[in-house]
């Protein structure tokens, strides 16, 4: 059976919105920057990792080589891919990354090679929630 994989992009969200939806959808986040820094530092490899010890990863051969500049490039997609659909066979994914507009980001480049090895992939509709009310809910 094929988990769901939804793409993320983080730009103007919380680290503690994030957590909430992959706690709801019992999900393992999967960072697809090619580096996991951020000059937001709650964004930053050592954060996540600590805000969210058990469903936090990084898969740098997602990223895009070119996300300073120009066409996407993906790292590694053979073995990123690789990573991420096991990943997909043990629970549902979301694959994030920066970007708030996901027209032109990576992850949908990424998305689109996960559909065509039959993977259902979809953008995350961020929730609006009242975060004070269900952060405490989850402390």
């Amino acid at each position: 059976m094929l988990n769901t994989i939804v793409l993320a992009g983080y730009s103007g969200h919380s680290v503690a919105e994030l957590a909430l939806v992959a706690k709801s959808m019992g999900a393992l986040v999967v960072d697809i920057r090619l580096s996991p820094r951020s000059r937001m530092p709650q964004w930053n490899y050592a954060s996540l990792t600590q805000q969210m010890p058990k469903s936090y990863l990084h898969c740098p051969e997602l990223g895009n080589e070119n996300y300073k500049r120009g066409e996407i490039r993906i790292a590694n997609p053979e073995k990123g891919l690789d990573f991420v659909t096991h990943l997909a066979q043990l629970r549902p994914l979301i694959l994030l990354c920066i970007c708030k507009e996901a027209e032109h980001c990576h992850r949908t480049t990424v998305g689109e090679m996960l559909q065509l090895q039959g993977y259902e992939v979809e953008e995350l509709a961020w929730p609006h929630v009242e975060l004070s009310t269900q952060v405490e809910e989850t402390a």
